[in-house]
């Protein structure tokens, strides 16, 4: 579990329903819950759920980021709105928050509040271009569970889902010839290859057709791929019965 993040939950429990937990952090939640280890993290990456939003949770947020003394407050000017919070004074805080609001000024700051400006790397140009997507921002709606901890978090299929749609994004990117990093692209895929064994078997998760479509490219691509499987933690298993494994956890519906 990162550093912080009781803290975090007691804080915002009574606004709960208006954002979900993604990314490192919901592996890490879900994982655990299993019995299993995921990669560490530092960052708590959250996405508002801006049909449920509030007045209350901009109110509460911005006092929880005052209270934790956060020395760096960052903002991108870009549509989806992207907000990082950085090094808080007090450990028992998250080391560090990513706040993504697919409608800008949801949580406009008083007009006292300074907010750098901040580059947008590839790994967060990825999820929001994702996250304006419709198709896969309702499919997001729809995966959001209560982690062992109080926060809402997305569940395992869909973070699957989501970082198969970001390596092919960032896959495609590069063959465009912009500058992606290679890890950013090899984290998605190894990510994706690690949570499946958490799926439920009996669990088949129906996803529209645009998302399926992605899933299968995925899985196609993964044929050409040398994939060690033993140094992802896998011990002896086969790229055949992985690849069957993330197809059989989703149908199209």
């Amino acid at each position: 579990m990162i550093p912080g993040l009781l803290t975090f939950e007691q804080h915002f429990r009574m606004v709960r329903e208006q954002y979900v937990i993604i990314g490192g952090t919901a592996c890490d939640l879900l994982i655990h819950e299993q019995g299993g280890d995921f990669r560490a993290t530092k960052d708590l990456d959250m996405v508002l759920i801006v049909e449920t939003m509030t007045s209350n949770f901009g109110e509460t947020f911005w006092a929880f980021i005052r209270e934790a003394g956060y020395e760096t407050w960052c903002r991108s000017d870009k549509t989806p709105q992207y907000y990082r919070f950085m090094n808080p004074k007090y450990d028992q805080y998250p080391k560090i928050i990513e706040l993504f609001s697919r409608q800008p000024d949801y949580i406009t700051p008083r007009s006292d509040i300074h907010l750098a400006p901040i580059h947008v790397d590839d790994d967060i140009s990825s999820l929001s271009a994702i996250l304006l997507n419709d198709v896969y921002y309702e499919f997001l709606r729809s995966g959001i569970v209560s982690s062992s901890v109080g926060v809402p978090v997305l569940d395992i299929p869909y973070l699957i889902a989501f970082k198969v749609k970001a390596w092919l994004d960032n896959r495609e990117r590069m063959s465009q010839g912009e500058d992606v990093h290679r890890n950013d692209i090899s984290k998605h895929k190894n990510d994706v290859l690690r949570l499946v064994s958490y799926v439920q078997p009996d669990i088949t998760t129906p996803v529209p057709t645009e998302i399926y479509t992605d899933i299968d490219h995925f899985c196609n691509a993964m044929e050409n791929e040398e994939i060690n499987f033993k140094q992802l933690g896998l011990g002896n298993v086969s790229k055949e019965e992985v690849l069957q494994a993330i197809r059989e956890s989703f149908t199209m519906g």
